[in-house]
């Protein structure tokens, strides 16, 4: 049993050792910059635009009221078309139903 315990410390360790070793290498290998990239890279502006943030300040607040009841025009133009069926009558122009005017 001892041995067996010694023998999993042992794969253990190196495991260990051998993911920290890894980890150190691929960190030193891509975490460096090459000098073709260090001179394409522009830093960025410290200052801010601030006209352009004045208006965006400047803009109103639109809320909308989400509770008000609001009728489907299908519903009211499948009433007309059966009103208009019913009395032979024509339709106007520009009143047809929401699936023609699709």
């Amino acid at each position: 049993m001892f041995k067996g315990l010694l023998y999993l410390a042992l794969l253990t360790a190196a495991v260990a050792a051998s993911w920290i070793g890894f980890s150190v290498f691929h960190n030193y290998s891509t975490s460096t910059i090459s000098s073709d990239t260090g001179i394409i890279i522009t830093p960025i502006p410290s200052g801010f635009d601030r006209e352009t943030i004045e208006k965006i300040k400047a803009k109103k607040v639109i809320r909308a009221d989400l509770t008000e009841n609001l009728v489907e025009i299908s519903e009211i133009n499948e009433a007309t078309e059966a009103a208009q069926e019913a009395t032979g009558a024509e339709q106007q122009p520009g009143t047809g139903s929401a699936q023609q005017q699709l």
